[in-house]
């Protein structure tokens, strides 16, 4: 998937790949804005939609676009597993009749069960005296 940045006529200003997407913001005061921060940094893109539902929706379809993202979605997972892999596939026409060519394309999301994931995390302090602190790398 691709995310296009258009003028108000309509015209492509810049496309990103939707693996190029780092993070999502919604907006906590107004529930209807959503802000795109890719890769990069320092391009962002604030949307404003109608409606708090359809900024919900698109930030579920852009959030699954990011790669190894995990989703809570204990309903795409089979019963007895933690974690799954769900395939979404999308029949796209390219004419206008029905002999006319299909595209096939598909997104697959990485589900779990449960709503929380482990983070490794590790904390420690460095001694920037004369001696090393003990076990240090190199000491």
């Amino acid at each position: 998937g691709v995310f296009r940045c258009c003028d108000s006529q309509g015209g492509v200003k810049k496309i990103y790949a939707g693996d190029q997407l780092s993070h999502l913001e919604k907006n906590p005061k107004l529930t209807n804005r959503l802000k795109l921060v890719f890769q990069s940094l320092e391009d962002s893109h604030e949307i404003e939609f109608r409606s708090t539902l359809e900024r919900e929706r698109f930030s579920q379809m852009a959030t699954i676009l990011r790669p190894g993202i995990q989703i809570w979605s204990p309903d795409l997972c089979p019963r007895d597993t933690m974690n799954s892999l769900t395939v979404i596939q999308m029949e796209t026409k390219t004419g206008l009749d029905w002999w006319d060519n299909v595209d096939l394309k598909q997104v697959e999301v990485c589900a779990s069960r449960t709503a929380t994931e482990d983070v490794e995390v590790w904390m420690g302090t460095v001694n920037f005296e004369d001696e090393p602190p003990a076990g240090w790398p190199g000491a």
